[in-house]
């Protein structure tokens, strides 16, 4: 049970974007100093071309991110390995049931579970979408969902990171059933809230997630 990040081989315009997966875990966790990077020869069955980073986490400090991100870490459940792979807003993601959809259209994060013939156990696998719209220009986009009074709130990268790390960190009886799914998400959904409050970030009080603005002008929350 260990954590790794994929080290992003897709589009040109997204080369380096698992610099950026580094600075969201970092800020999930408080900047603690137990964190840390190294390479690794690490290979997930899925994707056997792609190099990936190994993630270590020691708590030191004690924080609400920082805790789901021990629980993920050091405390899986699923006998298996998660693993993060970064996405730009225009990736196309594989879906478990084999369709394809660009990362916007998901959209912000899917944490998927595959089985691993070699372990036996069950792997996570988080896609999220690691691109600010600023950052490569129009190659990413905003998201957005609603507070407890319905107007429109921000989904900060490092929250949508937070939000997958606690799918990942459930316990389940795979394959997961669309029923338990909608179940877990409402209370992912409290979890996110008590990390959102620790940033001083509106509580959200939508299940969905939208894209804020794709081209021109074409929104959601008004």
């Amino acid at each position: 049970m260990l954590l790794y990040i994929e080290i992003y081989n897709g589009h040109p315009d997204y080369q380096g974007i698992e610099n950026l997966v580094q600075q969201h875990l970092m800020l999930i966790c408080a900047e603690d100093p137990g964190l840390s990077f190294s390479n690794t020869n690490y290979q997930e069955p899925g994707s056997p071309s792609s190099r990936f980073i190994q993630v270590e986490y020691v708590p030191t400090i004690s924080s609400i991110g920082g805790n789901a991100l021990n629980r993920v870490a050091n405390q899986y459940q699923l006998n298996g390995d998660v693993v993060i792979f970064p996405r730009g807003s225009f990736d196309q993601i594989q879906l478990q049931d084999g369709s394809e959809k660009p990362m916007y259209s998901i959209p912000a994060g899917i944490t998927e579970y595959y089985q691993n013939n070699g372990t036996g156990g069950w792997d996570s696998l988080i896609y999220y979408d690691v691109t600010p719209k600023d950052y490569f220009g129009e190659m990413g986009v905003n998201y957005v969902t609603r507070d407890l009074k319905g107007m429109c709130i921000s989904v900060p990268r490092h929250v949508i990171l937070f939000h997958e790390l606690c799918h990942a960190a459930q316990s389940h009886n795979l394959p997961v059933q669309e029923e338990t799914r909608l179940h877990e998400e409402i209370l992912i959904i409290e979890l996110e809230n008590g990390y959102r409050a620790s940033w001083r970030l509106p509580a959200r009080g939508c299940e969905l997630v939208f894209e804020e603005e794709i081209g021109i002008n074409l929104g959601f929350c008004l």
